[in-house]
């Protein structure tokens, strides 16, 4: 029978226990260690055999990569867990999680077995070996930057996914949250990273039956506390200066797709993510989304909203009714997002704002019927209706007064239609385009003539002059870029 044993100042043991050899330091006392050992052991006893090589054989990466496969397909927001589970195992080298959406009218569904409700499946999970990383063109400082400012929080991630399950303590957790901190994360950020870890390690006691850690070391960490409330609203004034910035952007998809958020008050990842061509039903005017992050809900377009979309098809970028509407990344549309706001010189407004601003727009339209404006932001309780509506008190003063929001107070959208800026810019690209043209022709002519012209021997400016009517001296005779000179003496 094993035994503990002194280890420098303190206590050890060693104990093997269903094929698996358990290393224990550091405790105070022989009692302390022995009664480890004991509870060990009565574990092993008591309950079933742990799921797959059990958390002492089972690093914090593995057990993430086994997680991801099991629980991610049924979970809508999947994308962005799979992201924060990808930086543990891209540390270590390991294979990624890689998400490919269900493709179908709706979420199949799975029972795991006849007493449990079934689940729907909204994705297929898989580890992928990743190649190199390919930096779209833009970003390479971005990234960089990123990289250089969480370095150390980089390095300890990498210990914590080295480590064992069952070796994970709170206080190392702790520290982990007290550096993300230090290095300027947001305490979203912050929350969300021990989130996935504390799912982690609930699903692993739940599921898989480990016993260790007895506690959750996720749990009940010392976090700061922010309010994350948002009121700000884009305003008209901002708006016309902004949008200008934002049709002259390379990237075409970005500023037809701001302009419909704000007719809309669609989530960011409705248009970009669940949007396909054949869920806009043009004879009803309404889209006909089949799942978003609250299920199947179906958005009014208004006739801003619909001549956006005839805009955006006009591009020809995209067409067949599968494909998506805006087939471009969020990190690209927030880089864009973010340039044209600096140079507009619009300060603090996020892309998720413009839901803010569109609510806010609509409330005003609709006389404050909530009932109307909980069809257009889709939510389900009028609570949260209520908190997309931000009206200040100078405006409410305004309106009491009986007068028009002037253009600093007004929300994007209230006092001019958001389409006119697009039908604007779209017009000047149009005049541009043709220019260019005009000018592309004119020279392919003259050139075309000039060459007509070497193989003829006639100079081909002779031939304006001639149809005009007047004489060229031979003197100088031009032919495309060269220039033939006479030396012949003139006879006396």
């Amino acid at each position: 029978m094993a035994k503990p044993y002194q280890e420098g100042s303190g206590w050890a043991f060693r104990l093997r226990i269903d094929g698996q050899d358990i290393y224990r330091s550091g405790f105070k006392t022989q009692k302390a260690a022995q009664g480890e050992m004991d509870s060990l052991a009565s574990d092993s006893r008591n309950s079933d055999r742990p799921a797959m090589s059990g958390p002492q054989r089972t690093s914090v990466a593995q057990a993430l990569s086994d997680y991801a496969l099991e629980v991610l397909p049924h979970h809508k927001g999947a994308p962005q867990e799979a992201r924060r589970i990808n930086r543990y195992l891209r540390v270590l080298g390991l294979p990624i999680v890689h998400l490919e959406a269900f493709k179908g009218e709706a979420p199949i569904k799975k029972q795991r077995n006849k007493r449990k409700k079934a689940q729907a499946v909204y994705w297929s999970a898989a580890l992928v070996v990743e190649g190199e990383r390919v930096i779209p063109n833009g970003l390479h400082a971005h990234r960089a930057a990123l990289a250089a400012e969480s370095k150390a929080t980089n390095e300890m991630r990498r210990k914590l996914a080295r480590t064992m399950m069952a070796d994970v303590a709170k206080h190392e957790l702790q520290r982990f949250v007290d550096r993300m901190e230090e290095e300027g994360f947001g305490m979203s950020t912050v929350r969300l990273e021990v989130a996935i870890l504390r799912q982690l390690f609930a699903h692993a006691a739940r599921v898989w039956n480990w016993r260790r850690p007895m506690l959750n070391p996720a749990s009940g960490l010392d976090i700061l506390t922010e309010d994350n409330s948002r009121e700000r609203v884009l305003t008209e004034e901002e708006w016309q200066r902004l949008a200008p910035v934002l049709a002259r952007r390379q990237n075409q998809l970005v500023f037809p797709l701001v302009c419909l958020m704000l007719e809309s008050a669609m989530r960011s990842c409705e248009p970009l993510i669940h949007m396909r061509w054949e869920h806009v039903n043009w004879e009803r005017r309404v889209l006909e989304l089949p799942d978003g992050k609250t299920g199947k809900r179906n958005v009014p377009l208004g006739p801003g909203a619909l001549a956006i979309l005839e805009y955006v098809k006009a591009l020809g970028l995209t067409s067949e009714p599968a494909e998506q509407v805006f087939p471009t990344s969020y990190e690209a549309v927030k880089k864009v997002w973010s340039e044209a706001r600096k140079e507009a010189g619009v300060e603090d407004i996020q892309l998720h704002d413009l839901r803010h601003t569109s609510a806010t727009r609509y409330s005003c339209e609709f006389d404050g019927d909530v009932m109307k404006l909980r069809v257009v932001t889709g939510h389900k309780t009028l609570t949260m209706v209520a908190r997309y509506v931000n009206l200040s008190a100078e405006q409410v003063a305004t309106m009491m007064h009986g007068e028009e929001l002037p253009d600093r107070l007004a929300p994007a959208g209230l006092n001019s239609n958001v389409m006119d800026v697009v039908q604007e810019a779209h017009k000047k690209a149009d005049d541009a385009r043709q220019a260019i043209a005009r000018r592309v022709a004119r020279a392919q002519s003259q050139r075309r003539r000039a060459q007509e012209a070497l193989k003829s021997g006639i100079p081909w400016h002779q031939e304006d002059h001639a149809r005009k009517g007047e004489s060229s001296s031979p003197a100088n005779l031009v032919i495309g870029n060269v220039v033939r000179v006479n030396f012949e003496r003139r006879a006396a």
